[in-house]
């Protein structure tokens, strides 16, 4: 199922009883929504997900790379950009600080007084996750599983879960040279 598919489960059939993801709603919406911290492992309190990063990239053949340098260097370290980003709702790169925090969806009234910063921000987020050449090929084996245990072609979790890990360690078998 796709992330859009997913999400207008949520806020257009109303199918879904949470979505968790970034979504925020830029306008008013005619259902009672609200947003909480993902739950946390008991054995790492006040730890949230791992960020997931965004990546400029400046190429070779530019004939402006450090013009290029220059733009992705105010992207991801200006408070001026950040505050403005703030405003609109959007949380930089930039730890968040009291500044940035008041000036939170100032530009999206009806978020104002939300709670949404608290619940996007953890107090720590998690160590990012060991990548392989093969994450690709797990992860969507993994959610191909997800799809068939949510359509219900599957009915229970440990058989996704097998089912994926078995398609899996097939899958690496055959891209291993």
């Amino acid at each position: 199922m796709s992330q859009s598919a997913q999400l207008n489960a949520f806020i257009k059939d109303h199918t879904a009883a949470m979505y968790a993801g970034g979504w925020i709603p830029a306008d008013k919406v005619d259902y009672n929504w609200g947003i909480v911290r993902l739950p946390e492992f008991t054995q790492l309190p006040g730890v949230g997900t791992q960020v997931l990063p965004e990546y400029f990239l400046v190429s070779n053949t530019s004939k402006y790379k450090d013009d290029a340098f220059q733009a992705i260097a105010y992207l991801t370290t200006s408070t001026d950009f950040a505050l403005e980003r703030a405003k609109k709702g959007d949380i930089s790169a930039l730890k968040p600080t009291a500044e940035l925090k008041k000036v939170l969806y100032e530009d999206v009234p009806y978020l104002k007084q939300s709670n949404i910063m608290n619940a996007k921000t953890p107090e720590k987020y998690a160590a990012p996750s060991h990548m392989t050449l093969y994450n690709a090929i797990a992860m969507s084996k993994f959610v191909s599983a997800m799809e068939s245990l949510i359509t219900g072609k599957v009915t229970d979790i440990n058989t996704a879960l097998r089912m994926a890990a078995e398609e899996t360690d097939k899958a690496i078998q055959q891209e291993k040279p």
